[in-house]
């Protein structure tokens, strides 16, 4: 049995002057020198810092009261953020993730903040938040409590190595099934100035504010900030896969002088190199590039190199130069984030096949045997990234206190991602949400300047299908588009589905939608219940001729079809209705998405409605849409009318002889009253006239529906008067029922009272023919229509449809609607750390060094 492979599949990251992994790999390959002067502190220690965001905290998604996000080091909260990121990037919704067996690994540091609260006054005045907020242990446990994680949560303190043991406990951790996944974080910020004296006095401070790593003029590094987390996962239940990690380990290296500490060993380092890559059947020769500490001092530089030189070039047999570079000549020192700011940098190498050059080298240290014969070579310029199928990418770190790291990588075997060309006859849907209204449309628009990637669009939604908590605000964009996306605040709304009856067909109506493989899917099924029939379901809805639905029979089928085919779409992403309503014929639908009746049997239901319609001796009748209400008009009716439809306040339909008909719509509209007739094929629905249609009916609905189911309580009757609800007839979905509904007037403005305000109202048919009845009938609700008439691209309108469902209510899994991909998705794939979004404002703004100093002023004055 092979052994379980463990994957870094997500990377939050927060880098100096970029907020993200994507845009850090974008300054290393322009090779930017990212660390700039700042005015964090008045003295003689130059601060050389750079990070732009690193003094925000969002308390309140994280559920932190402000007197303890105050009294909390600014590294937690750092870590914090970035943690959520990792996740995301993953293509894992976070909440999905609760209760999971998951580790947190958390790098920690000199506690610069501790040391400043903790040894004045200042302590007096945080009413025990303090102690929680700086402990250490509160950093990995704070991310472990927040995710709900069932793992081992601990902090540890590797000096600048801390990456290597914390990769090596997650490995073996998921490699032994202890955990399914790992959380490994850490996160530096220089706010004082006393880590930097330290280091001035080490020796290990830039004197020019360039850290030269392996440059003969190297004179140390430059402090900087950094937050970075990683999440590493099982690779068979990865999406992604920046990094197999093949190996990880730390190490004391020894004792290499009496009188410094700081000194590593070089004798200690190539043995534990040595040992490591034995130990894990890695052959050094599969090398393609290592990213070492360069810490630009020269011993230390020295030291590395030589100890690298002779454990893994030196005998290997390997061809070429060994290729080594530094993130710190970019970047300068990040304390305990250095090693992963190290396989940051490896994993741009790796997912751009191009190695971004170290900067500020310019003459190798002569003292570096490796570098002057050629054995080792520094990549000073932009480099491709030579890889075979063995290839590995290593990352090697040095600690302050003689310690080493080293950490192995095999990059994503699946290969670069290859360019797509957008589907035109399948645009890609993708719902989103975030923090604040600004927020969501940056996200929007990141979404859409990408490279048309269903894997990257599948990744996405499967982060933001369901809702997060504190991601108030919603929007949607369709991928190919540049549309200017619509935000709204979530709010929770009672869900109802309407499905239409006659005058919502419109020919070529379902051929737009074929593009859609369930809507397809669904048409195919029903075709092939209807080919024995004589009839050819997918001509009906895709005709474009003037002709198409001039025979009533096509038009009940192909209404009917096309409702039970939008029923599963919104089904198949998850989009159920609360309550149901159905006007007229569309009662059958109603029907269906109740569960009462299959497809095939709704589609024979309506098959024999639209046959009993064409063979019962009938009257040529004629209907038509009135602009008042049934209470309104029926004063004024000739006795040869009926009101057929109640469809509200303001709005009824009319049904009689068609001369009759003809003669009073005239008179109307003449009056100034709107007045137009329903192309219902010269029959005159739920009036007398129809009648003589009942008994044929009846008898074919008894053989297509042999057992009645009872209907839920979800589907408001529009065909059963309210006082005759409990009669067996309004009970069942029978025969009995479809037949009463043909022949009854249709009840819809007194089911319309049922609706609350504020209801998400989804019209289900081939055309939003209910729209201007609803929007007047119920202003305070959310009207959809799945549909319109003639729409120059109706898939595209259905999309947008489902896209409105999220932003107002429902939760729609629109990958459900596209075909799967293929995991774990390819290199290049973009990173989705950067659709997250934060709330971030003044109170929460983690304190500098000068306000930190003030505080602690006011406070000793206090105490005295």
């Amino acid at each position: 049995m092979s052994e379980t492979e463990v994957v870094i599949s997500g990377i939050g990251g927060l880098f100096p002057q970029s907020q993200c992994v994507q845009d850090f790999g974008r300054d290393l390959l322009e090779n930017k020198h990212l660390p700039t002067p700042t005015n964090r502190w008045k003295y003689d220690v130059n601060p050389v810092c750079g990070q732009t965001s690193f003094e925000h905290f969002d308390d309140v998604f994280y559920g932190i009261n402000r007197r303890l996000a105050a009294s909390t080091d600014p590294v937690s909260k750092l870590g914090y953020l970035r943690s959520f990121e990792a996740i995301v990037d993953a293509g894992l919704h976070p909440h999905h993730m609760r209760g999971a067996k998951v580790a947190v690994y958390a790098g920690t540091g000199i506690d610069e903040f501790e040391q400043m609260t903790m040894s004045s006054g200042f302590a007096t005045r945080t009413e025990g938040y303090l102690v929680m907020g700086i402990s250490k242990t509160m950093f990995p446990n704070r991310i472990s409590y927040f995710f709900d994680f069932r793992g081992p949560s601990c902090a540890m303190d590797g000096s600048w190595a801390s990456m290597h043991l914390q990769m090596e406990l997650a490995s073996k951790a998921i490699r032994d099934g202890s955990v399914d996944g790992a959380l490994i974080v850490s996160a530096n910020v220089n706010r004082f100035p006393n880590i930097p004296y330290q280091l001035k006095g080490l020796g290990l401070l830039s004197k020019d504010n360039l850290t030269r790593s392996f440059d003969e003029d190297a004179s140390g590094s430059v402090p900087s900030d950094c937050s970075v987390a990683f999440f590493l996962q099982r690779a068979d239940q990865a999406k992604r896969c920046y990094a197999t990690v093949l190996a990880s380990g730390i190490k004391f290296t020894g004792r290499a002088s009496t009188v410094d500490i700081t000194l590593p060993d070089p004798r200690g380092i190539q043995d534990f190199l040595q040992n490591l890559y034995t130990s894990h059947a890695v052959d050094p020769k599969r090398i393609a590039y290592l990213e070492a500490d360069g810490s630009g001092h020269a011993i230390r530089d020295e030291t590395e190199l030589c100890a690298i030189d002779a454990a893994l070039v030196k005998g290997s047999g390997r061809e070429g130069a060994l290729l080594v570079g530094s993130v710190k000549s970019n970047i300068g020192h990040t304390d305990s984030v250095s090693a992963m700011a190290g396989v940051c940098k490896a994993v741009v190498a790796m997912e751009t096949g191009v190695i971004p050059a170290s900067i500020n080298y310019r003459r190798p240290n002569p003292r570096i045997p490796g570098l002057v014969d050629g054995r080792l070579r520094v990549v000073d310029s932009n480099t491709p990234l030579q890889l075979a199928a063995d290839s590995v990418v290593a990352v090697n770190t040095l600690g302050v206190c003689n310690t080493v790291g080293h950490t192995v990588l095999r990059p994503n075997r699946r290969g670069p991602r290859t360019p797509q060309r957008p589907d035109e006859h399948l645009p890609r849907l993708i719902t989103l949400s975030g923090r604040t209204e600004e927020g969501v449309r940056e996200v929007a628009k990141k979404v859409q300047s990408m490279p048309f990637d269903t894997t990257y669009y599948r990744m996405v939604q499967d982060v933001f299908s369901a809702n997060i908590r504190g991601y108030d605000y919603r929007t949607y964009v369709i991928c190919p588009s540049e549309e200017v996306p619509h935000v709204e605040r979530m709010e929770k709304r009672v869900v109802w589905f309407a499905y239409s009856g006659m005058g919502s067909q419109w020919a070529g109506m379902g051929s737009g939608l074929m593009g859609l493989p369930v809507f397809a899917e669904t048409i195919e099924r029903m075709h092939a219940v209807l080919v024995p029939k004589g009839l050819d379901l997918k001509a009906v809805i895709t005709e474009t001729g003037p002709e198409a639905f001039n025979n009533i029979l096509k038009s009940f089928v192909g209404i009917t079809a096309c409702q039970i085919a939008l029923t599963n779409v919104l089904k198949a992403v998850g989009v159920v209705p609360d309550f149901i309503v159905g006007h007229s014929v569309g009662e059958l639908g109603c029907a269906y998405a109740d569960g009462c009746l299959t497809e095939e049997q709704t589609i024979l239901a309506a098959y024999a409605r639209g046959v009993a319609s064409t063979q019962a001796p009938l009257i040529k009748g004629m209907m038509a849409a009135i602009g008042l209400g049934h209470k309104d008009i029926r004063p004024r009716l000739p006795p040869s009318i009926d009101v057929a439809c109640h469809n509200s306040a303001t709005s009824c339909t009319l049904s009689g002889p068609a001369e009759d008909v003809k003669t009073f719509v005239k008179q109307l509209s003449d009056e100034g009253v709107f007045a137009r007739a329903v192309n219902v094929s010269d029959i005159a629905y739920h009036s007398r006239y129809i009648q003589p249609a009942a008994p044929f009916l009846r008898e074919q609905l008894e053989k297509v529906i042999p057992n009645p189911k009872r209907r839920s309580n979800k589907w408001v009757s529009t065909s059963v008067p309210e006082d005759q609800l409990e009669s067996d007839l309004a009970k069942y979905c029978s025969a009995a029922y479809q037949t009463n509904n043909l022949l009854s007037p249709v009840l819809f403005e007194e089911a319309l009272t049922y609706i609350p305000q504020q209801a998400l109202v989804v019209e289900v048919a081939p055309h939003g023919l209910l729209q201007a009845i609803l929007k007047r009938a119920l202003p305070e609700c959310k009207h959809i229509a799945l549909t319109q008439r003639d729409h120059d691209d109706p898939l595209r309108f259905l999309l947008s449809a489902i896209g409105k469902t999220a932003v107002a209510s429902c939760e729609p899994d629109v990958a459900k609607l596209y075909p799967d991909v293929e995991w774990p998705a390819p290199r290049g794939t973009g990173s989705l750390a950067s659709l997250v979004t934060w709330q971030f404002d003044e109170s929460s703004k983690i304190d500098t060094f000068q306000h930190v100093i003030e505080k602690v002023k006011s406070t000793h004055n206090s105490c005295l």
